[in-house]
């Protein structure tokens, strides 16, 4: 997501969090190469979320002067939400990050927020309930707006949704956008007394929300991409979207090499297409690749080869940029872990662009 967000010219991010030394290795390394030689490599905290300090954020990030206008972004870790994982939710011990991340922004008080995570955080029932009550309490302080969005809507090679939450401080909306802070915070309050009890599907509830949007969300690059492009649709994929296309551009690409020596049997048996399984998916060169979340016992197969996919296919799934790598030093497990935590670059410069001029009253 920070890519995303930097590509724009319109953000600089002085302050970052990651506890994992390899990823926050992989991150530093991986963003110098891409050319964001600025500051917006480094990692500044290394700590757990729940041990850091709010003044010692705003010491490391601004010198301790708070700035007129800055915000915090983030995905907490999501496997206590996600289908695949535990569904242990919010008492999750994952789970229980996402509660901090958002006392860590009351406490800070930025102008604005993004939290990225699973669908299953809103979609979920019993997940729901959990969000809905965290944004109770953001709401005090901010106009919120959410939505699932689909990154293959967006011009990513890969059905991959995620839910988004975008606050922005009353108190800067009041002052800055007076003409919309009624209405703005009408919607606001309106979505926050949802009917999300278990007793209403994910529909419902998606229905009622999107009743009461106040933000611009991107407008979709390419519409119903998975109705449309699916094999067997009658609609051609486009090739921008195609798994083909996005595996070309990994030549001489540093993590080319990078992939685990096939031992099983079933490398040879599974015929390109084939995504029925829950592991073990072999890509299709001609359509776009089903949801990348490895780390999680998901093994994608490469289109033609008997072999899993390398490091720089699943970044390439994931539309970074060609420049940005991981470091030889590197286990394969953190590295392909790391590729599935991440945000699509594309969809995150997206909500980065309609963040900025929201901010600048362009929209």
């Amino acid at each position: 997501m920070d890519i995303g967000f930097l590509e724009t010219g319109r953000f600089s991010i002085p302050w970052h969090n990651e506890c994992h030394d390899p990823f926050a290795d992989a991150y530093e390394h991986g963003v110098s190469k891409a050319g964001f030689n600025t500051g917006s490599e480094k990692i500044q905290s290394r700590s757990r979320l729940e041990y850091i300090k709010t003044g010692s954020i705003f010491q490391q990030a601004f010198d301790g002067v708070r700035p007129r206008v800055f915000g915090v972004i983030g995905g907490p870790p999501c496997p206590d939400f996600s289908r695949a994982g535990k569904n242990e939710g919010g008492k999750g011990k994952n789970g229980k990050l996402t509660r901090r991340f958002a006392k860590v922004i009351r406490e800070l008080r930025p102008s604005f927020f993004v939290i990225e995570n699973v669908p299953g955080l809103l979609e979920t029932k019993k997940h729901r309930k959990f969000l809905f009550s965290v944004l109770q309490n953001l709401g005090k302080f901010y106009a919120l707006d959410l939505r699932v969005l689909n990154a293959l809507e967006y011009g990513v090679p890969q059905s991959r949704r995620r839910v988004f939450v975008v606050g922005i401080c009353l108190k800067w909306l009041e002052r800055r956008r007076r003409r919309d802070f009624l209405a703005i915070s009408r919607k606001s309050r309106e979505i926050l007394q949802i009917d999300v009890s278990e007793n209403r599907n994910s529909k419902e509830v998606a229905g009622d929300i999107a009743a009461q949007h106040w933000f611009c969300w991107p407008k979709p690059q390419f519409r119903d991409a998975v109705a449309r492009y699916a094999p067997g649709a009658g609609e051609k994929c486009p090739p921008e979207l195609s798994v083909k296309h996005w595996f070309s551009k990994t030549k001489n690409h540093p993590n080319a090499s990078d992939v685990f020596r096939a031992h099983s049997r079933k490398f040879k048996r599974v015929r390109e297409g084939d995504i029925s399984r829950k592991s073990f998916k072999r890509l299709d060169r001609r359509f776009y690749s089903p949801n990348a979340a490895y780390g999680n016992n998901e093994v994608h197969l490469h289109p033609t080869e008997n072999r899993r996919i390398s490091v720089a296919e699943a970044l390439a799934l994931q539309a970074v940029p060609k420049a940005y790598c991981f470091p030889e030093g590197m286990s394969l497990t953190d590295k392909f872990k790391a590729v599935g935590n991440g945000v699509p670059v594309p969809l995150a410069r997206r909500i980065a662009l309609s963040l900025a001029k929201f901010l600048n009253g362009e929209n």
